[in-house]
């Protein structure tokens, strides 16, 4: 009995309770959003592309901050042996959605240059689907992970001739 309780309390912890991150694609439309760690719900990170228009890489959140409004953001690794080139991103802030007179929704937006996105999203993949971030104003320190599974069919949907 008590070897049955501990093989299900172990089986169930190692399943995730949450799914983190989700694939979207329509036509050729791709999106790739994930949670925060420990913001479930309060902060999504979203990767987007389309044919009409580059990579975009937001951070949605619901952390209140002077809007519009423009910062910083860094990109780490989580392997502390790691540490990534150009990692340092200017990101612009702006009020997404009104949802009452004391809940917005906010959009940290980075630098839409193709080639800080890009950047950004090479540190991503290189990290298996996973990065640590720090941006100016909202949090000291931003955790996301992705399943594997989703990230790379997001890639995938992204890369294709169109």
């Amino acid at each position: 009995m008590i070897t049955e309780l501990l093989f299900l309390t172990v089986s169930a912890f190692s399943i995730p309770l949450l799914e983190n991150s989700s694939h979207l694609q329509i036509d050729h439309n791709c999106h790739l959003a994930i949670n925060e760690e420990r913001h479930q719900k309060d902060i999504v990170l979203l990767f987007s592309s389309s044919p009409k228009a580059e990579l975009k890489v937001q951070i949605y959140h619901r952390i209140p901050i002077p809007v519009p409004s423009s910062g910083m953001l860094e990109q780490l690794s989580f392997n502390p042996d790691t540490s990534y080139d150009n990692a340092q991103f200017s990101v612009s802030h702006e009020l997404y959605k009104e949802l009452k007179p004391d809940i917005n929704i906010y959009s940290t937006t980075i630098d839409t240059t193709a080639l800080a996105t890009q950047r950004f999203s090479d540190h991503f993949r290189l990290g298996g689907y996973k990065t640590l971030l720090k941006v100016e104003g909202i949090a000291p320190s931003l955790a996301f992970i992705a399943d594997r599974n989703q990230a790379e069919a997001f890639y995938k949907c992204a890369n294709q001739p169109f």
